[in-house]
């Protein structure tokens, strides 16, 4: 996992998969309409 932004709404992956630092190998995966969630505590 490279990077993880929220924008209002919207949630962007960026994960590298070139094995290093490079910027030329990325999986840019975009999650719309994410809201938050209240849940119980874990029994």
């Amino acid at each position: 996992m490279h990077r993880i932004n929220r924008v209002g709404n919207n949630l962007h992956l960026y994960i590298n998969t070139d094995g290093g630092f490079s910027t030329k190998s990325y999986i840019h995966l975009i999650f719309q309409k994410i809201t938050s969630e209240n849940a119980d505590e874990p029994l």
